[in-house]
């Protein structure tokens, strides 16, 4: 028979939205002890609260320790992952992963002091005039993220080694990337790109829309 509190768990499931968003669950104590994002709020939840879904210890007993929830939702995929990194490094639940050791973070950079700025990740931060966005705890969920990304705003991800070679590569022709290693793009407009890709890193995408 369910307990009081799992059955209005059980109540407030129905009402989470379908939507991208981020969730916090919280302890008896009401100490925040995760933190996630999601694609699809409503399923994601409901997946904790499913009997027989935690695979592992680690889950088994946070799922255990949960006594309440909430969610922020969220405009998209980038604005969740901005808006769960920051909730992580303000609350640095127990259950997330690797949260005493942040060099085991993945950065993404912007090198945007260079001419034609390659968008890659990085294990740490340096004094280099590159933008810094991060900490993310999931490397596939920033991956994921940033795949978006490029698909409305095509950017270089080759090495400097690639990209010295002068000629397009199957990213351009995928319509990944504008072709600067050709010229087929301005220093000037390229420089513009990476702005667009900074906003939307801030979770700004709104004003990327607008523009």
């Amino acid at each position: 028979m369910a307990t009081q509190q799992e059955e209005a768990i059980r109540q407030r499931l129905r009402a989470v939205p379908d939507e991208p968003g981020v969730y916090l669950f919280r302890d008896g104590r009401a100490q925040v002890i995760y933190v996630g994002k999601a694609l699809r709020l409503r399923d994601r939840l409901r997946q904790y609260f499913t009997p027989g879904y935690a695979q592992t210890a680690r889950v088994d007993e946070m799922v255990r320790r949960i006594y309440d929830f909430e969610f922020v939702q969220c405009a998209n995929e980038v604005e969740a992952l901005v808006l769960e990194c920051n909730l992580i490094k303000n609350y640095r639940p127990r259950f997330n992963i690797r949260l005493k050791d942040d060099k085991n973070y993945l950065y993404l950079k912007l090198p945007v002091t260079e001419q034609y700025p390659r968008v890659h990740y990085s294990r740490r931060v340096q004094n280099d005039g590159a933008l810094y966005f991060g900490p993310y705890t999931s490397a596939q969920s920033l991956r994921g993220t940033v795949k978006s990304i490029r698909q409305l705003l095509p950017f270089r991800t080759c090495s400097d080694e690639i990209f010295k070679q002068g000629k397009v590569c199957l990213d351009f022709h995928i319509r990944r990337c504008p072709g600067p290693c050709e010229k087929r793009i301005s220093p000037d407009d390229y420089k513009a790109r990476i702005r667009e890709v900074a906003l939307f890193m801030e979770g700004r995408s709104d004003v990327v829309v607008r523009t």
